[in-house]
């Protein structure tokens, strides 16, 4: 989840209660503004799945969908590690990402994403997770 600021109401933590401000889809620049830096922050709860403990690296990859020669990825950045245990299967993590340079206005996607080792060829393999959309436009 994108929104444009989060606060956990408490130590951060499976059973700690956040809150996520300015969730939504478009997000207003005036008219006559030259493209900002924006801050934002992503939410991520994972899950243990296969009753395997484990940590993942996670990043986010942003694209602009509306760049005038096609889709383009504009920004890379690092989530850090996400650990899974067995007594422990949920996860909850807020990063803030800041000062991304939007190069104009339109759609932009975040792919969350993660590295695992193949089993059959022990190469080190991208997996994408989930995408969020957000869009700028002017007021």
């Amino acid at each position: 989840m994108i929104c444009q600021d989060a606060t956990w109401l408490g130590l951060p933590g499976p059973r700690t209660l956040c809150i996520l401000d300015g969730v939504g889809y478009i997000h207003p620049i005036a008219h006559d503004a030259e493209m900002p830096e924006l801050d934002f922050w992503i939410y991520v709860r994972a899950f243990l799945t296969n009753n395997v403990a484990g940590s993942r690296k996670l990043w986010v990859d942003v694209w602009w969908l509306d760049a005038p020669e096609g889709e383009r990825q504009i920004d890379v950045r690092s989530l850090g590690e996400v650990v899974l245990r067995v007594d422990s299967p949920v996860s909850e993590t807020m990063h803030r990402l800041t000062a991304i340079q939007f190069p104009g206005r339109g759609r932009y996607e975040f792919r969350l994403k993660y590295r695992v080792r193949s089993r059959a060829s022990g190469l080190v393999e991208e997996r994408y997770l989930r995408s969020e959309y957000i869009r700028i436009e002017s007021t």
